[in-house]
């Protein structure tokens, strides 16, 4: 079993009058926040897209940068390593004349590990002074691979597929805005895990069902998960009629979920002896992915006369 305790937030923005109070105020409640949440134990925790400078206007954000930008990295490299925890930071980075609308992965050292800059801004950001990232980000960590999609990236299939391809097991969606069903259809799609922390309210966690997991502690904007890597996804097509043996078999160190509107299901080990690959050798079932590879690769082969 690979096992990881998750926690991401949505943050309720305040409007102070001067920009730079704003921004002050956003770190403080930053700080709070996650120190509050530590006593559940998370393995990572996400903040949401600009977090620092969320209810400041985008031009003055940008221009407030350079002041904030590497004390907010300090403080929460300093967090990280105090109580052993992952941090997902988004911030305005300041590359010599360029600002990036850019997520750091800090580990639990308090070192950062890597970074993503949004590779798809809005044209009001990019008006703004934000420039653009130019390539997806994969990083490796002790209980997986995670990735990252900034708010408008979802609307984008390159950054999402070539973030797939890499092994992203966990993708951190930081946004404005929800996203909603096409959060659902990421996971589900792709038979990842996806975790949102956002700006407005309903963050979420989501399985490779599209399912949400995971529940609120201390505090409403708040939520926790617990997401277990050991899983495999399914189609059911030949697949199905294993499924009541390997139940006799192994019981409940085995959980099947089944979505059958969309003919997929998901096994999970809760055995750390027993990983799903083994399971999936014994009793001859076939990814959900390899499954679809091998039906177009029929398809392909009969319109060309090589079957």
């Amino acid at each position: 079993m690979r096992r990881v305790r998750v926690a991401t937030l949505n943050f309720r923005e305040v409007r102070l009058e001067d920009p730079r109070r704003t921004v002050r105020e956003n770190l403080d409640r930053m700080k709070k926040i996650f120190e509050d949440t530590s006593y559940d134990h998370p393995d990572i925790f996400a903040f949401t897209e600009m977090n620092p400078f969320l209810g400041v206007e985008l031009n003055k954000s940008v221009e407030l940068a350079p002041e904030f930008y590497e004390e907010s990295l300090d403080i929460f490299e300093e967090l990280a390593r105090k109580y052993e925890i992952y941090v997902v930071l988004p911030t305005l980075e300041v590359v010599s004349s360029k600002v990036y609308n850019t997520v750091f992965l800090i580990n639990r050292e308090g070192e950062i590990v890597g970074r993503y800059r949004k590779v798809h801004p809005t044209i009001s950001e990019m008006e703004a002074g934000i420039s653009p990232g130019d390539r997806e980000v994969v990083i490796e960590t002790e209980f997986g691979k995670v990735g990252f999609l900034i708010c408008f990236d979802l609307n984008y299939k390159d950054i999402i597929r070539k973030t797939v391809e890499r092994g992203a097991e966990i993708i951190f969606f930081l946004s404005m805005y929800e996203g909603g069903l096409q959060l659902r259809c990421l996971a589900f799609d792709y038979g990842i895990y996806v975790v949102s922390a956002l700006k407005l309210s309903g963050c979420t966690i989501l399985n490779p069902l599209g399912r949400e997991i995971g529940e609120h502690s201390h505090s409403p904007y708040v939520r926790i998960g617990d997401i277990n890597l050991d899983y495999g996804v399914f189609h059911l097509d030949y697949n199905w009629r294993k499924l009541p043996e390997i139940k006799r078999k192994y019981g409940e160190r085995m959980r099947i979920y089944i979505s059958r509107p969309e003919a997929t299901f998901m096994i999970v080990s809760e055995d750390p002896l027993i990983n799903v690959d083994d399971v999936v050798k014994e009793f001859g079932l076939e990814y959900r992915y390899d499954y679809l590879q091998r039906a177009n690769e029929f398809c392909r082969r009969l319109k060309t006369g090589n079957l």
